[in-house]
């Protein structure tokens, strides 16, 4: 999986990832990729993992480039933290699911 995570970043403008090393991605370690743009490449959030978050995975449509993430209810388990951030992220997805479910 290091590898495959590696790989998939390469594809970024600067390839920023071509310095990183695949060991360097451990269970519960997250790297910033400082690219074009920022990529956080998370393997642990709240206790959520790329296994735990299977069942809320979602493809979406980012103008014609298919890009799989979690749903709201995955992305909200993420978001389990006291940070403030984190809060008022809870707060707006929360609000987000519950107009889904009206």
């Amino acid at each position: 999986m290091r590898r495959r995570i590696k790989a998939a970043l390469m594809v970024l403008p600067d390839q920023a990832a071509k310095d990183l090393d695949p060991a360097w991605f451990t269970e519960g370690d997250n790297i910033r990729v400082a690219d074009a743009f920022p990529v956080d490449v998370m393997l642990n959030a709240c206790g959520e993992t790329y296994e735990s978050l299977q069942p809320f995975a979602v493809t979406v449509d980012m103008e014609g480039t298919p890009v799989r993430t979690v749903d709201l209810e995955g992305l909200l388990r993420t978001k389990r933290t006291m940070r403030d951030k984190d809060v008022s992220d809870r707060q707006v997805l929360e609000r987000a699911l519950q107009a889904l479910k009206s």
